[in-house]
């Protein structure tokens, strides 16, 4: 098949990227420990479960390994699990994710990082506050994208 798919066991590094343009403002960003909603989707099949939140401070077992994943979830159809965790670490010696600023106008910067196995996120759903500043200095931290304020 031409439609060449990463075997489910392989784990893939998932971006979410944004790009944008800031008007006075700068340093967008998600608050430390934010939980994320994703809709995923099985990477071999058109399976997909939507706005599942996966959170830094959930830790599950990762069944036949060492390993502990932020979410454990299962596909009904194929039988199989599949696992995220947030990369909040460094990624090959680069931050995982950085603040959005106004030099990245125009630009795609990593906004967060995902671990996955057996799982493909597809879609970002804002559920919490993110956080930025004014060019001035002012804090913000009940940003809301999905508002015309900031959109």
């Amino acid at each position: 098949s031409s439609d060449h798919q990463p075997p489910e066991n392989i784990m893939v590094l998932f971006l979410l990227r944004v790009k944008g343009d800031l008007e006075n403002v700068t340093n967008l960003q998600a608050p430390e420990g934010m939980a994320w909603c994703l809709d995923l989707k099985h990477p071999s099949s058109d399976e997909v479960k939507e706005k599942v939140v996966v959170s830094p401070d959930e830790k599950v077992d990762i069944k036949g390994s060492k390993g502990e994943a932020n979410l454990s979830i299962k596909w009904p159809e194929s039988k199989r699990e599949g696992h995220i965790t947030i990369c909040t670490s460094d990624i090959k010696g680069k931050k995982a994710a950085k603040p959005f600023t106004q030099e990245d106008n125009g630009e795609y910067v990593t906004f967060a990082a995902f671990e996955c196995r057996g799982v493909e996120p597809i879609r970002w759903h804002q559920l919490e506050s993110l956080m930025c500043e004014s060019t001035e200095g002012t804090s913000f931290d009940e940003v809301d994208l999905t508002e015309d304020d900031w959109c």
